[in-house]
């Protein structure tokens, strides 16, 4: 009787063992996944704010222009989810039509030293991935600083990461 007993209960902690390694692997594996998808979720918007800064330009009076249109239709349609704004100081003065009457809120610590991403709420209360960082344009003493920002709704990544969560804890059961 007393063999039985040790057997259920070497069995018991060998499940106990094998299940908690699996939902530690679980665990693992979706933190990888989420840096994975913030990593290719910075290039991406490091491509679309690259390509954005390549269109403006200040004109000979000083104003902030585009030489062209940004071609990327999610940045055309209203509540996209795409959005990106340029700024000076706290007045917004390129945007997205994506952006239709609103704006996305001005960071207070852009440097001119490199890209950052933050959450913020975006329009519609829309929880949204803001890359931004600041600008110089303009020869010599005229030089102004702008805020760039680009922005891309959490859903998507939110979205790729509960479709892993689910299909790796399916595979692992």
């Amino acid at each position: 009787h007393a063999v039985i007993v040790a057997n259920l209960l070497l069995f018991a902690g060998s499940g106990l063992a094998v299940l908690g390694a699996l939902i530690v692997a679980w665990l693992l594996m979706s933190l990888l996944v989420s840096r994975h998808l913030e990593r290719r979720l910075v290039l991406e918007m490091t491509g679309d704010a690259t390509r954005i800064l390549a269109l403006v330009e200040l004109d000979h009076a000083g104003t902030l222009t585009l030489t062209e249109t940004p071609t990327d239709a999610r940045f055309n349609t209203p509540a996209s989810g795409h959005y990106w704004q340029v700024s000076e100081g706290a007045e917004p003065l390129l945007q997205s039509p994506s952006l239709w009457d609103s704006s996305l809120p001005i960071p207070d610590d852009a440097t001119l030293h490199g890209w950052r991403l933050r959450p913020a709420t975006g329009p519609s209360n829309a929880p949204i991935f803001i890359l931004y960082r600041q600008i110089t344009l303009g020869p010599g003493e005229t030089r102004r600083t702008f805020n760039i920002q680009v922005a891309h709704d959490q859903s998507e990544t939110a979205n790729a990461q509960t479709e892993f969560d689910w299909e790796i804890a399916l595979f692992l059961s």
